[in-house]
């Protein structure tokens, strides 16, 4: 299962204390990967040949982006490259990378000429894919503010040259739609992560998994996102189930393989520390 993610922060006080806690996330899952951890923090100014997909911006946005590039001071150099572009990997097909969204945008490719990158990207412990397990929420800063502080997924020049597409083969960066490939494993762990740092984070943020935004709205549709008290001990419990999703479960007995994730928090009472309106 594909799980993706678009969205843009342009506070940067927000964007460094979710970064900062999604550091801490990757941390609980280093333990659980079959590879180094290769966590990557990001903070500079890119150039050189700079692509951008269009799979990473909302459709509605393309409006004010374009008219942004009519001022010399919100211009970021966009400018369209290619309609047609394929945007896998070489090799076997790859889903993530093979993933479409309908519309006429969905394999545009475009150029910028200045931009800059702040983020974090991390592996995570998915158990079926560890070759397509990149979390990503690099933020691109550029003076168009329809794109200023878009969540990115960022593929340097290296990783420009695995892609099937001559065009991003020839670029020095390539930013692309996060996103990242679960099976059955942590699938409704991230729907929680994802839905927390809408809520608390990115109002805008979208993310589908089956469907758009999975259970966000019966999970936070009643808890205040200004209230960080509630913010914190939700983070926690995300720590915590990460280790849980990871390990199996240890504290269920018996075939937990039919239970759902939120099944499991109530067996163990972990919903106790949820809001009451969630409490089952």
């Amino acid at each position: 299962m594909i799980v993706s993610w678009t969205g843009q922060c342009r506070d940067d006080l927000l964007r460094r204390d979710l970064c900062d806690k999604l550091a801490e996330i990757a941390k609980v899952g280093e333990s659980f990967l079959s590879g180094p951890p290769l966590t990557k923090r990001f903070d500079q100014q890119i150039g050189g040949r700079v692509l951008l997909s269009a799979t990473a911006v909302a459709e509605e946005k393309w409006d004010e982006a374009v008219a942004a590039e009519n001022s010399p001071e919100t211009s970021a150099g966009l400018a369209h490259v290619s309609s047609e572009e394929d945007l896998s990997l070489k090799g076997p097909p790859s889903l993530v990378h093979s993933l479409r969204f309908g519309g006429p945008l969905a394999d545009t490719i475009l150029s910028l000429r200045d931009a800059a990158l702040w983020g974090i990207e991390f592996r995570f412990p998915n158990v079926y894919y560890r070759n397509e397990n990149r979390m990503s929420f690099v933020f691109l800063l550029c003076p168009n503010p329809a794109l200023n502080g878009l969540i990115v997924q960022v593929e340097d020049k290296q990783q420009c040259k695995q892609f099937e597409s001559g065009v991003i083969r020839d670029a020095d960066w390539f930013l692309q739609q996060s996103s990242i490939h679960l099976r059955y494993h942590c699938e409704e762990w991230m729907d929680f992560l994802l839905g927390w740092i809408k809520h608390f984070y990115i109002p805008d943020l979208r993310y589908w998994r089956y469907d758009w935004l999975p259970n966000y709205e019966w999970f936070f549709s009643k808890t205040n996102p200004k209230d960080t008290h509630q913010r914190d001990q939700l983070f926690g419990i995300l720590k915590e189930t990460l280790q849980m999703e990871c390990k199996g479960w240890p504290h269920l007995r018996g075939d937990t393989s039919s239970m759902s994730f939120w099944e499991k928090l109530n067996a163990i009472g972990t919903w106790a520390r949820f809001p009451p309106h969630l409490l089952r």
